[in-house]
């Protein structure tokens, strides 16, 4: 393992962090939790700005997705306009949405699925990019057994990919050094 001084660190967090918030408002972020590639159960969860929900959703009113009362309010729209336009596949099968909820968070909207999908590599569509400007992006990081790999990008010219399955990389502690090491992946 490299060491990595705590200043040299934190000044690439700071660095890492003005990048990513100059282009948050035109990213969605997708994690896939899967515990290893035989297992039925797939969670992900998608981060994205209020804006870009209301864009998805053909909402006037972005404003009042910041409340758990104005995503309970949109519940089966964002079903069918977010998890609908976003199939996943495993071993060349549809999966199964069986569960999914949204929950407002400080200036971000984060909504999650649970789906049973058939053993095998996935793949996932992001038609919900047919919604959005061209400069859209989703980063698609998979976490399993406490492991970030890497990321995948998906975009209006390329909006099918294969789900990364996790793998012998470093281990982590916590979501958000996962996210934080896939941030730097993403400036670098």
């Amino acid at each position: 393992m490299t060491w990595v001084s705590p200043r040299a660190m934190l000044a690439c967090l700071l660095l890492a962090a003005g990048a990513a918030a100059a282009h948050d408002a035109d990213i969605l972020y997708v994690e896939a939790h899967r515990a290893k590639p035989e297992a039925p159960e797939v969670r992900q969860i998608l981060t994205m700005t209020p804006e870009t929900l209301a864009l998805l959703l053909g909402d006037a009113d972005g404003g009042s997705l910041l409340t758990r009362n104005g995503l309970d309010a949109r519940r089966d729209a964002i079903a069918t306009g977010i998890w609908d336009a976003m199939p996943l596949a495993s071993g060349g099968l549809p999966c199964v949405r069986t569960a999914h909820a949204a929950a407002p968070r400080r200036s971000f909207v984060e909504l999650s699925a649970t789906f049973t999908c058939p053993p095998g590599g996935m793949r996932q569509r992001f038609g919900v990019l047919t919604r959005l400007p061209p400069e859209y992006r989703v980063i698609l990081g998979s976490v399993r057994e406490g492991e970030v790999p890497g990321a995948v990008f998906a975009d209006s010219t390329r909006p099918e990919v294969d789900v990364p399955e996790g793998g012998r990389g470093t281990p982590l502690l916590s979501r958000f050094a996962g996210w934080v090491g896939l941030c730097l992946l993403y400036t670098s």
